[in-house]
């Protein structure tokens, strides 16, 4: 049996993180959802152990994307960041983890696979 590629998808406008997941499971991806980073966080501190992280930047909590990214990093090291955002692309170069991407709103479907790809091929 082949293990599922497991993708977070953190994102507190529920329409969105929706389309999301409808999008990445019929690409054939496993996902788990989160409204806030504050719950991914809670998620990875807990055990939880995705493939790839794909989350919004501006969210309520404690842990915005940039915090997200920087505590999933710390739990797992290698872990693949993409992250998605409608106006806070321009601060990814000097916010962002190391080898991450950038994808803006709305996402481009094709952007988003293309991301994929890259992401785990690292």
């Amino acid at each position: 049996m082949t293990q599922r590629t497991i993708v977070a998808v953190v994102e507190d406008e529920y329409l969105i993180a929706s389309a999301l997941e409808y999008e990445l499971v019929e690409a054939g991806f496993d996902v788990v959802t989160f409204p806030t980073g504050d719950a991914a966080v809670q998620w990875l501190s807990a055990g939880g152990q995705p493939h790839v992280l794909l989350t919004d930047i501006r969210m309520p909590g404690a842990h915005d994307g940039w915090a997200l990214a920087r505590r999933a990093r710390e739990i797992w090291p290698n872990l693949p960041v993409i992250y998605v955002s409608g106006d806070s692309g321009a601060s990814w170069t000097e916010r962002g983890v190391p080898n991450s991407k950038m994808l803006p709103k709305p996402v481009d479907l094709a952007d988003l696979s293309a991301a994929l790809r890259d992401q785990l091929a690292l």
